[in-house]
Formats: C-alpha cells, sequence, structure tokens
C-alpha cells in the first residue's frame, strides 16, 4: 500500500513539474513573440528606396515623355524592387532558423 502512495506522489509531483515546464515554455514564447513583433521588417533605408522605386517609375512617364528612358525605368525599378525582396525573405529565413535553434 506504500508503494502505491509512493508512485501516486511522484505522478502528480512528475505532473506539476510537466505542467510548470510547459507554462514558463509558453510564456517565454510568447515573450519572444512579442519582441519579434517590434522590430521593424524592413529597415528605413530599404522603406525610403522602395518609395523613390515607385515614385521614379511613376514619375518617368511624366518627366521624360516620349524617350526610352521610360521604358527601362519600370523594368529597373522591378528589378530593383525585387532585389530587396529576396534580401528581406532570406533575413526571414535566417531569423526562422534561429528561432528553431532557440527553441531547440
Amino acid at each position: 500500500n506504500k508503494k502505491k502512495n509512493n508512485n501516486s506522489n511522484n505522478n502528480k509531483k512528475d505532473s506539476n513539474l510537466i505542467t510548470l515546464a510547459l507554462t514558463t515554455l509558453e510564456k517565454d514564447m510568447s515573450l519572444l513573440d512579442n519582441l519579434a513583433s517590434l522590430q521593424p521588417q524592413l529597415s528605413g533605408t530599404e522603406v525610403s528606396l522602395l518609395i523613390g522605386s515607385v515614385l521614379a517609375s511613376g514619375m518617368g512617364p511624366i518627366v521624360f515623355p516620349g524617350t526610352s528612358v521610360t521604358e527601362v525605368l519600370a523594368p529597373a525599378a522591378a528589378a530593383f524592387t525585387a532585389s530587396i525582396t529576396i534580401g528581406s525573405k532570406y533575413i526571414g529565413k535566417v531569423a526562422v532558423v534561429d528561432g528553431k535553434e532557440i527553441a531547440a
């Protein structure tokens, strides 16, 4: 009978420890989520370059009407935007890998 009581107490202790560990893990993950959401996804420089790219392709036909500059401006702006997007995607993947390493 003592053995059953001992096992029962050990099971309750184990259950409490597991619950405590899961609660702590949940709080830590929530904290990491909040910290990650506070950081901007794009830097100020990237945002200003993207806005400049949009303005340049939009203003090109007005500033340079009937010239071949307008034929090159929009594709160049699209390629520039794609390069910033690819860079941001790479940074995001590195952040995900870092998060998985921390979680492990």
